[in-house]
């Protein structure tokens, strides 16, 4: 069984909630646009270590691990196992570095989540001019690689070489 290591994730800290990193909905595979919760390997309270199996994720092709490079605990999952259809980049469960911060997530759901994510996506928005200053036409369908996101402090990378 293939296994995804955790690279979808954001580091938040919000004045209701204790310093806490959001994981999101991975992307395993060029045509997924969205995933299903298989199972959790981990329940809230949990503590978690790298290489940890988080939760075996479904795509259109195959159950991959979703495993985990950081330490600390779980403090929220925000589907239920068996979720279908969760489109990439929703946030699907919520990572406190102190056991204690657990319960302050009790309430947590979703949708505070993915509104939360909004000023860090428009903060993070440095790369869009380059895509907005490309002429306006229309494209054949296609796939739009991105930079993938290595370790969890990764903030940008350098392309040192094409292989193709």
């Amino acid at each position: 069984m293939p296994t995804y290591l955790m690279s979808n994730l954001q580091k938040r800290a919000f004045a209701s909630y204790p310093d806490h990193i959001v994981l999101e909905m991975p992307n395993l595979s060029p045509t997924m646009e969205k995933g299903n919760i298989k199972d959790w390997g981990k329940k809230v309270g949990d503590e978690i270590a790298p290489g940890d199996v988080l939760a075996s994720i479904e795509t259109d092709k195959a159950v991959v691990d979703f495993e985990m490079q950081e330490e600390g605990f779980v403090a929220k999952l925000l589907y239920p196992a068996g979720a279908k259809d969760i489109e990439l980049g929703k946030a699907v469960a919520i990572i406190v570095e102190n056991k204690e911060d657990v319960a302050a997530f009790a309430n947590y759901t979703a949708d505070s989540a993915d509104a939360s994510a909004a000023p860090t996506e428009t903060a993070s928005a440095p790369s869009t001019p380059a895509a907005s200053s490309a002429p306006a036409t229309s494209y054949p369908d296609h796939i739009k690689l991105e930079m993938p996101n290595l370790s969890p402090t990764m903030e940008r990378g350098n392309i040192q070489n094409w292989l193709k």
